[in-house]
């Protein structure tokens, strides 16, 4: 009974988890099955479900039907990506969907393809670039550029020695259907192309807003990994990032900070609140300025996660009612999920949902255990519960993938999350001093100069001995019974609690 009544608490949990379970049954199936049978599967569970008297019957019936819809959704992704592509070279119009990184004496782009020989696209075709550079003339590409070339479209193929990585699949399953490679003398510059879809138009126009407002602060200061971090922080643009910087913030458990993920949206969205008012028109405008921003930095799932997740407290406050944390996650999930089911598979996905899974079930009853009166303490503690509780949640995920446990990582968060919370605020003082450049430009020295000291207090952590544990990656088997010993202490000791607590309180 006990169970039944957590689900029934926790409905959209139950589903999620279902839908989950169904991308991953199609994924297998994948080809055999196709999308097809699955529909036919979820209406027959459908009407099943109406059928059954009994309330464990119908709720057995609206889970498989939403399996039955998991598996339907992955296996129409999967038939969409592995659509037939022309054998030859073939002539085509395209956009540039992120500015090109230079790698040697090529540029790698993602491209949307519109148009293959004159005709238009229905569903643009979503390919990974190497583009030739000229030598005399270096190609000046950026984003939303439109561009016409000639080469051959080829299926995905793993080109990189490294066994622990399909980089094919990788590509695949980020939605890329094809891999091209383009001499500079098959290509030129072309009209932006207006054959987008309407979200897609202002996915790239909000990118190319971006990339705007970063070359504006690269013509004025000299790019320094100072500057890098805030790009990065701020704009969610990590390419000036260098691999030093990068490893520095891995090894000490910080690489978070680096990617825009829902503790950057928290700040941001927190900052909004205290702008608009936490009130009625206040907090509606407080949401859409939020959704710009996460338009802006080009909608990744981390950030879309946090957005649904505040969005949801945000009227549910307006609605003066209260809100469960896992409920939010769980309609999150299904959100991303339903429109892109491939992101099941994305790293970031798994690591930002674990993440806050960690802390919205561990963070309570850790921070129960002490109570400190000073208010500094109580701050530190509160501090220390949470960086516990998402760690606790990831590692096993972090050994998975990438072998490494950061030992330090509770001295980093001391030291970055109270910067990211500064730096952000006077991102936000940066944006309003626009008209007053002496102003702006006093803001922005400010927040390179903290963000030096960052740099500096991050990697004397990385320095430290036994800083980084590397190479002991665990299996997907490994990963999954660590997870299930993780869940069956954590039962074990709220039931634990429970039976205190009755023992206390008597019958």
């Amino acid at each position: 009974m006990q169970v039944n009544g957590r689900l029934q608490r926790y409905p959209l949990l139950r589903i999620a988890l279902f839908l989950i379970i169904g991308i991953m049954v199609g994924d297998a199936c994948y080809p055999a099955v196709g999308t097809a049978v699955w529909l036919v599967c979820a209406v027959t569970g459908l009407a099943a479900a109406f059928l059954f008297r009994s309330e464990w019957g119908r709720n057995g019936g609206i889970c498989f039907v939403t399996l039955a819809l998991g598996a339907a959704l992955v296996s129409r992704s999967e038939r969409q990506t592995d659509r037939p592509l022309p054998r030859k070279e073939i002539r085509y119009e395209a956009v540039l969907t992120d500015n090109p990184v230079p790698k040697g004496k090529t540029l790698l782009c993602d491209l949307l393809l519109v148009q293959l020989n004159g005709q238009p696209l229905s569903k643009p075709i979503a390919v990974k670039a190497t583009v030739l550079n000229d030598p005399n003339a270096p190609l000046r590409l950026q984003t939303g550029n439109g561009i016409i070339a000639s080469s051959v479209l080829e299926k995905p193929k793993n080109r990189l020695q490294n066994p622990r990585f399909d980089y094919a699949l990788w590509l695949k399953r980020h939605g890329y259907q094809a891999e091209t490679f383009i001499p500079y003398w098959q290509l030129r510059t072309a009209a932006f192309p207006v054959r987008l879809g309407r979200l897609q138009q202002i996915i790239l126009q909000a990118r190319c807003f971006r990339d705007r407002i970063v070359r504006h602060f690269r013509r004025q200061h000299v790019e320094q990994q100072d500057e890098a971090l805030l790009e990065a922080m701020v704009l969610g643009s990590r390419q000036v990032l260098d691999k030093a910087t990068r490893e520095a913030y891995a090894a000490s458990g910080g690489s978070h900070i680096l990617a825009l993920s829902g503790l950057h949206l928290g700040i941001i969205f927190s900052i909004f609140l205290l702008v608009f008012g936490q009130r009625g028109v206040g907090l509606t405008l407080s949401v859409m300025t939020m959704w710009a921003f996460t338009m802006l930095v080009g909608l990744p799932t981390s950030v879309v996660r946090s957005a649904v997740m505040l969005t949801i407290y945000a009227f549910t406050r307006l609605l003066s009612r209260q809100s469960s944390g896992l409920n939010a996650l769980a309609l999150a999930a299904l959100v991303i999920l339903v429109a892109h089911p491939m992101a099941l598979w994305d790293v970031g996905f798994r690591l930002s949902f674990m993440a806050v899974a960690g802390i919205l079930i561990v963070y309570k009853p850790l921070f129960q255990v002490f109570n400190p009166a000073n208010r500094l303490l109580r701050w530190a503690w509160g501090m220390t519960c949470v960086s516990v509780s998402a760690q606790l949640f990831t590692f096993p995920l972090l050994l998975h993938y990438f072998g490494r446990f950061a030992s330090y990582f509770l001295l980093t968060n001391f030291v970055v999350i109270p910067a990211a919370t500064l730096l952000l605020s006077l991102a936000f003082l940066l944006l309003l001093s626009t008209p007053f450049a002496a102003l702006q430009a006093l803001f922005f020295h400010v927040m390179t100069t903290i963000a030096g000291y960052m740099n500096t207090a991050v990697t004397a952590i990385s320095r430290l001995p036994c800083a980084s544990l590397d190479g002991h990656y665990i299996s997907a088997w490994q990963t999954f019974c660590l997870y299930v010993a993780l869940f069956a202490l954590i039962g074990a000791y709220r039931r634990f609690q429970t039976k205190k607590e009755l023992e206390r309180t008597g019958p």
